[in-house]
């Protein structure tokens, strides 16, 4: 086995690493970028082997076409994450000006009452 097959087991199974914790959304942001990282140094060592063999394997381009989909995706996801974050503050937001409107009310109709 040559390194740029070691190289491409290893890059197969931090895929299927990093596909496992897009789908469960189980990891952090930073286990996340560090996986991302890793797969691309690993790529970036795929290509260096391919030409110092002199030739570029049509697995290591697919990766390569991988790896762009997979960041891709990775950072679709945080962005939706964001949003979602986003969304829950502002609703928490929302909820606190409403009781405080409510209270408000409740005040002014206690006052209402007593005249």
């Amino acid at each position: 086995m040559d390194d740029r097959e070691v190289i491409v087991i290893q890059l197969i199974g931090l895929t299927r690493e990093l596909r496992k914790h897009l789908e469960n959304q189980d990891a952090s942001d930073e286990i996340m970028d560090e996986l991302i990282n890793r797969r691309q140094w690993l790529i970036q060592q795929l290509a260096q082997a391919c030409e110092n063999a002199g030739e570029i394997g049509g697995s290591a381009l697919q990766l390569l076409e991988e790896d762009r989909n997979l960041l891709a995706s990775a950072n679709q996801e945080k962005i939706n994450m964001e949003r979602l974050l986003a969304m829950e503050s502002r609703k928490s937001d929302i909820k606190g000006k409403y009781r405080q409107v409510q209270s408000i009310r409740g005040q002014s109709l206690l006052v209402d009452r007593t005249l």
